[in-house]
């Protein structure tokens, strides 16, 4: 146990933990784009962040005329970190997106923080006559 407690703290010292970290999100978040453009989702851009904790942002622009239902993929992704946080997250925008049509707005992009603890932004327009 301490042996793999010295092992972590080596890779935080030479950033390798981060490299680790970064690699496998980019790798699972390249996996799930093309889902994600089929269920209405363009990938924007990926922010990163290379602090303490290291952390990557996806920016998703919504495309509100082909937005799939991403409940099956949810299901299929359990397990997967960082699939299952990404898909968590845009069900749980989207539940709300009748409340702010009531407002008359619209969901425009989502940015989620894949990072502890998790960040989720939404950039809301309103919608166009």
């Amino acid at each position: 146990m301490l042996e793999k407690i010295k092992e972590q703290i080596l890779k935080i010292a030479t950033g390798d933990f981060f490299q680790e970290h970064i690699q496998e999100s980019i790798s699972s978040i390249q996996e799930l784009t093309p889902i994600l453009v089929k269920n209405g989702y363009e990938l924007e851009a990926l922010n990163l962040e290379l602090g303490f904790p290291t952390g990557i942002t996806i920016e998703l622009k919504r495309n509100a005329e082909q937005l799939g239902d991403l409940e099956a993929l949810e299901k299929e992704s359990e397990g997967q970190k960082i699939k299952s946080l990404i898909i968590k997250s845009i069900r749980k925008i989207n539940s709300g997106k009748e409340k702010f049509k009531k407002s008359g707005l619209e969901i425009s992009e989502i940015h989620i923080g894949i990072k502890v603890p998790p960040v989720l932004n939404v950039k809301l327009r309103p919608i166009k006559p």
